[in-house]
């Protein structure tokens, strides 16, 4: 996700993707704050996948239909 306070991509999780099913994520974020702008309220945030062995099937492809942000205090 994007820390408008330290002006800079940040990585919070990485893992294997689940290999031909759905799968769920939770990550939890220390200090929140940090990466929601002040004034617009914007959150910005990457997926990005990459081959990490072998890949027997070319060209492959990931595909991701939601995502969702939940702000608590």
């Amino acid at each position: 996700m994007f820390d408008y306070v330290a002006n800079a991509w940040v990585s919070l999780d990485t893992r294997a993707a689940t290999h031909g099913s759905n799968g769920t994520v939770i990550v939890t974020v220390a200090s929140p704050n940090r990466f929601i702008q002040n004034g617009t309220r914007t959150i910005l945030a990457r997926l990005t996948y990459k081959q990490s062995g072998p890949t027997l099937i070319y060209p492959w492809g990931s595909s991701t239909d939601q995502v969702q942000f939940l702000y608590s205090q």
